[in-house]
């Protein structure tokens, strides 16, 4: 297998010299015929920062540097298929690029719930992503375990996940007890909410706001952004940063249709996703503090925990690593050997 290129602390670097014009890509000829059509199916909505600001000036960016020999045709919101679906789509060759979220494809991609788990790889680990921890856990186990028959073209991360509240605040665990806590799905989410001493109910994003607005639930697990993004502003006073898991991305093509472009193409490509990859990472994390400006803005309080009630929440969710770990162990996965990968990772200096 070829050895992709990740996205070490270097990367902004990189995305700098890119921007800068300091370190010129490839280009390729300019086009003498109609232009190879990449087709990209992604869940997010076309006004996303994620796609807006992020994949739609990728997109571009690859226009560009083939002098319009690639065309990525960006089709947002589901248009093409459901986000569960959209990963077969990609393998059978009926779509070429899509962004795989593991928790979207429930039971499918096992390893990757690493990420989801509340703190075991930490989003502050070296850098604000944690990218230090995920590049490593990426390579050595999810690639070779799932996007092998892939091209993988790079990696991310989202923002952790917040708890955004109704009418209570939660400035310790002590809080959440009596109250009822949704969360979008995934076993790791349900059982992270019962670990803290509130009460799980499964709730789609799109139903969110309705579901708070009513009473039905006093708050909702998602990243910070879903704020702006879904507008909870208007039924939430209260936002508390527990920053607990951050769901893993990977953005794949169709193996064939990769083979089949030219190869001063694919070098530009290549060239590319790691430039790509810290663009999307800073777009997310400039949504989050925008974000996170605008619901101040609202009147809305962002609570911080300390480091003290962070390290209780971490304890009172331990089991949930453990058993996570020992349920892959048991289908021989490497569940505990990746734990202990990423502690052995978070020693070094």
């Amino acid at each position: 297998m070829k050895k992709i290129s990740l996205v070490p602390l270097t990367t902004l670097l990189l995305a700098g010299l890119l921007l800068g014009g300091a370190a010129e890509p490839a280009r390729v000829e300019a086009a003498q015929e109609k232009p190879i059509e990449l087709t990209f199916a992604i869940a997010d909505p076309a006004g996303h920062p994620d796609v807006k600001n992020g994949f739609a000036v990728w997109a571009e960016e690859v226009a560009k540097r083939t002098n319009g020999r690639v065309k990525i045709v960006i089709h947002a919101g589901e248009t093409l298929g459901k986000s569960s679906e959209q990963y077969d789509m990609v393998a059978r060759g009926g779509v070429d690029i899509t962004k795989v979220v593991g928790t979207h494809y429930r039971g499918r991609f096992p390893l990757l719930d690493i990420f989801s788990l509340p703190f075991t790889v930490p989003v502050d680990a070296k850098d604000k992503n944690g990218r230090f921890i995920y590049d490593r856990v990426i390579e050595k186990y999810i690639i070779p375990a799932y996007f092998k028959d892939m091209k993988v073209l790079f990696t991310g991360r989202y923002q952790p996940n917040v708890i955004h509240l109704a009418k209570k605040p939660v400035r310790k665990l002590e809080d959440l007890k009596g109250l009822v806590i949704s969360v979008p799905g995934g076993k790791t989410n349900i059982d992270t909410v019962k670990a803290l001493g509130a009460t799980p109910e499964t709730v789609s994003t799109p139903d969110v706001y309705t579901a708070l607005e009513r009473g039905m639930v006093n708050g909702h697990v998602l990243p910070l952004s879903t704020q702006r993004s879904f507008k909870f502003y208007e039924v939430t006073k209260y936002v508390t940063r527990a920053n607990f898991g951050a769901a893993a991305t990977t953005l794949v093509l169709n193996k064939k249709k990769w083979d089949s472009l030219p190869l001063e193409i694919q070098k530009v490509i290549d060239e590319l996703n790691p430039w790509g990859a810290a663009l999307l990472e800073k777009v997310g994390n400039e949504n989050d503090e925008s974000t996170a400006k605008l619901i101040k803005e609202k009147g809305l309080e962002l609570i911080e925990l300390s480091l003290q009630e962070r390290t209780r929440w971490a304890e009172a969710t331990a089991g949930i690593e453990r058993e996570w770990a020992a349920g892959l162990d048991s289908k021989g996965l490497a569940g505990s050997e990746m734990i202990k990968f990423v502690k052995q990772v978070l020693t070094e200096k």
